[in-house]
């Protein structure tokens, strides 16, 4: 979606995901829908999120040593709940955004966006791992050793707390998945949580690096790193 000047950005953009949303035999209104932030990650080739915030599409680069890039869509569609009524259009609805990141090292960020750029990933993870060290660094860090869920857990509420967020008291887990490719050295995770009342949405992402034994990530005591926390909370 490459473009020269901002207008020609945004047509490109919406042209493509209005293909993409035909794939599924969907309508989407482009134009009143935005790019979503919170799919800004080093394999995005870009995400859309309609203005009623319930369809999001997102591409994604996929790399592979043996064979050339390829290119995959995630789809998401929220529907209301049975019991769970949707809201009144003319309720008020603001949210705010918090975050911290590996990226809040004024140090090490340049030199780590100059080596993802150059799809250096491994030592760009291990300089993201170091600068990193800072999140949640006070305090007992036994929790570090835990399996994944528990340490993004731990990690979310005690950022949370920082924030001052009062959390949802129902947070469902949307995911906790292992984003990493098989060739890579750590194990990058990604962790979410949701509101059922859509909201609240919080991330946690965290790493590792892989043991010896690719089986032994559940049991392995190596700390996790705590990369980046996102939280978006509307009332």
């Amino acid at each position: 979606m490459s473009c020269s000047r901002s207008q020609d950005c945004d047509r490109n953009y919406q042209a493509a995901f209005s293909l993409i949303a035909n794939h599924w035999r969907g309508h989407v209104d482009v134009k009143h829908g935005h790019a979503d932030q919170s799919g800004d990650i080093e394999d995005s080739l870009g995400s859309w999120i309609s203005a009623d915030l319930l369809k999001r599409y997102e591409v994604l680069e996929k790399h592979d040593s043996e064979a050339s890039p390829s290119v995959s869509v995630t789809r998401q569609v929220c529907v209301a709940l049975l019991g769970d009524s949707p809201r009144l259009p003319s309720d008020q609805v603001a949210c705010s955004e918090y975050a911290v990141s590996w990226e809040d090292n004024e140090a090490y960020a340049p030199f780590i966006r100059e080596l993802l750029e150059k799809q250096e990933f491994e030592a760009a993870y291990a300089k993201i791992a170091e600068a990193s060290k800072s999140i949640l660094s006070e305090g007992d860090q036994s929790w570090r050793s835990g399996d994944v869920k528990s340490a993004a857990l731990h990690a979310l509420q005690a950022q949370a707390q920082k924030w001052g967020v009062v959390q949802d008291s129902d947070l469902q887990i949307a995911s906790c998945a292992d984003v990493s490719l098989e060739e890579q050295k750590n194990y990058p995770m990604d962790c979410g949580w949701y509101a059922s009342d859509g909201m609240q949405v919080l991330e946690v992402r965290l790493q590792k690096p892989k043991p010896a034994n690719s089986t032994e990530i559940s049991t392995s005591k190596t700390p996790w790193a705590v990369t980046s926390i996102d939280a978006t909370i509307c009332h």
